[in-house]
């Protein structure tokens, strides 16, 4: 029996306090799926959410711009890579943990830089990356393992097939020293980014199971861990249809009535699935 990725999906919406003073959303989410040099299938996944306040105002942009930067990032460094180095999972951990985030800050820099001088903004205040101050959560997954790395407070849950859903990934509140989250506009953001970095070995007969990545205005608006998991379950089964076995639901109102009973933040989503091909 062969298993596969399915071909991740993310929806993003914004939050119902945001709605309410007509503020821009300040997540963002991204998938894609990319291909190494010798045509290996390989999914990406990402989720930013935008610091927002006075202080980060250009943050909506900031989120964007990380998630647009990150796959830039990843997609150019797998093109050139075959088989040969993505079966090797000590080396792909450490592109992953340290050389990925690096290029990753260079780029969104860069990018937000470009941004800033096209709108000339440049004429009215100095030129500061915490305008766009964001967080980054990506998933990176191969035919020979999956892992993850960002900073900020994303959530990363698994959710085996027999239901046994647990936390990969969360942000360490006590490393956070009295911050609400970390973020990419910070210096130190690249040592985040390899705390945060994990990778799993995989072997085509390994079980189903999905991954959830979530901003967390999500998980703020379950009161338990519990009810989080449980929603991460069905957030899952729903957005991946029409996959066997998954029911169909419609994610965008799935995610509005989250937003709308819960903590009234943006609320972005994106889902990988290990299925049986």
């Amino acid at each position: 029996m062969i298993y596969e990725w399915a071909r991740p999906l993310c929806c993003t919406r914004t939050g119902a306090a945001h709605l309410r003073k007509a503020k821009a959303c300040q997540d963002f989410s991204i998938s894609r799926m990319i291909s190494s040099c010798d045509q290996i299938p390989v999914m990406v996944m990402g989720v930013a959410d935008g610091h927002g306040g006075q202080r980060y105002w250009l943050s909506h942009e900031g989120s964007r711009l990380a998630c647009e930067s990150a796959i830039e990032a990843i997609e150019s460094f797998i093109s050139h890579q075959d088989s040969r180095f993505l079966s090797k999972i000590d080396a792909c951990q450490n592109w992953l943990a340290v050389d990925l985030p690096a290029v990753i800050y260079s780029k969104w820099l860069t990018a937000i830089e470009l941004h800033w001088h096209k709108f000339h903004y440049r004429d009215v205040i100095e030129f500061n990356a915490e305008t766009y101050g964001t967080t980054i959560g990506l998933v990176i997954m191969t035919p020979y393992w999956w892992g993850h790395t960002g900073v900020g407070d994303w959530d990363l849950v698994l959710i085996p097939e027999d239901g046994s859903n647990r936390l990969v990934s969360e942000e360490n509140d006590v490393a956070a020293v009295g911050e609400s989250t970390f973020s990419l506009c910070k210096g130190e953001s690249i040592k985040i980014f390899t705390s945060r970095a994990g990778i799993y070995s995989l072997h085509s007969a390994d079980l189903p199971f999905k991954l959830v990545l979530s901003t967390d205005g999500i998980r703020k608006s379950c009161s338990t861990d519990a009810d989080y998991f449980t929603l991460a379950g069905y957030l899952a089964s729903a957005s991946l249809s029409p996959y066997p076995d998954d029911e169909f639901v419609d994610l965008p109102s799935s995610l509005d009535r989250i937003t709308n009973e819960g903590s009234g933040d943006d609320v972005s989503i994106a889902v990988g699935k290990w299925y049986k091909a």
